[in-house]
């Protein structure tokens, strides 16, 4: 709540002293951007209502029958968000993983906290593509940057994320 103030603020502030007139703010706008990112919040509230979310906990939930550790769920969890992120939006991600993961928690009958931060945290921090941040997206195109740009900072970068990730989370969030 306080950094969207901030903003506005910040922005009444640059338009009221003349700094940014309101036509240049407007047209400073990514709509694509603005579209796109609202297209995805009802699509993971679909794939929610759907029951598609169920049936991945379901399908996870049946890695735990093969002797998977709970921090392998953890690594699991985290590729699987890294992943989804490049496809969907971070936020539509966190909408359709985060309840998987506390869901998965639930069946194995462990604390959701670290395997919902896991999902957290991977689609903070796995910039494969740039749909994977909208930051990237609108420097995409001033900066002259390509997808192939992104994947060979963004594949070392989130491997390294998702091995730190993995054994840090269980410190700071215990599984029990």
């Amino acid at each position: 709540m306080g950094l969207r103030l901030a903003i506005v603020l910040g922005v009444a502030l640059m338009a009221g002293t003349g700094i940014l007139s309101l036509s240049n703010a407007y047209n400073a706008i990514e709509w694509r951007i603005v579209v796109f990112v609202a297209g995805m919040i009802p699509l993971g509230s679909a794939l929610i209502s759907t029951g598609i979310t169920h049936h991945m906990v379901h399908a996870l939930a049946l890695w735990k029958s093969v002797a998977l550790h709970p921090v392998l769920m953890i690594a699991v969890l985290f590729v699987i968000a890294a992943i989804l992120t490049q496809v969907l939006s971070n936020i539509a991600t966190v909408l359709v993983m985060a309840p998987v993961a506390a869901e998965l928690a639930k069946t194995l009958h462990l604390l959701p906290y670290p395997f919902v931060m896991a999902v957290i945290v991977a689609v903070s921090v796995s910039p494969l593509t740039p749909l994977a941040n909208k930051v990237d997206l609108l420097i995409m195109g001033p900066g002259g940057f390509r997808y192939g740009d992104f994947l060979r900072l963004g594949i070392p970068l989130s491997l390294v994320m998702g091995i730190v990730t993995t054994l840090l989370i269980p410190i700071f969030f215990p599984l029990h």
